[in-house]
C-alpha cells in the first residue's frame, strides 16, 4: 500500500450497569483490540492493479491472508479484506482502496 493510510483502533468493551447508577466497564472477548487498515494503492498501472484485484477478490472477504502492517503495527498478522474500491484516475493509472480487518481465524 502507499504511504498515506487510515487505522481505526476501536477495542470492544462491554458495560454493565447496577441499579445503584454504578458502572463497569469490561473486555469483550478474548481479541477485542483488532486493527482495521483503510489501505489505499495509487498510481498503479494495469498490471499491478490487476494483481492487487484479483488478489483480493478471490479471497471473496472470507479467506484470511498474512500481511505485515506498518510500524508501529508491524507484526505479521491475519487480515481479512470485506471493502475493496477500484478507479481509475486516468489512462493506465488505477487505485486501488482496500479495508483490511485483523482476523483471528
Amino acid at each position: 500500500p502507499s504511504y498515506n493510510y487510515e487505522s481505526n483502533i476501536q477495542p470492544k468493551v462491554k458495560t454493565i450497569v447496577f441499579g445503584d447508577g454504578y458502572s463497569q466497564d469490561i473486555r469483550d472477548g478474548i481479541n477485542n483490540i483488532l486493527l482495521v487498515f483503510d489501505f489505499l494503492f495509487d498510481g498503479r498501472d494495469l498490471d499491478e492493479y490487476s494483481a492487487i484485484l484479483h488478489f483480493l477478490h478471490t479471497r471473496e472477504g472470507v479467506e484470511s491472508f498474512f500481511f505485515t502492517p506498518p510500524q508501529p503495527f508491524g507484526n505479521l498478522k491475519k487480515f481479512k479484506c470485506k471493502k475493496i474500491i477500484p478507479s481509475q484516475k486516468f489512462y493506465n493509472n488505477y487505485d486501488v482502496r482496500a479495508t483490511f480487518e485483523e482476523s483471528i481465524s
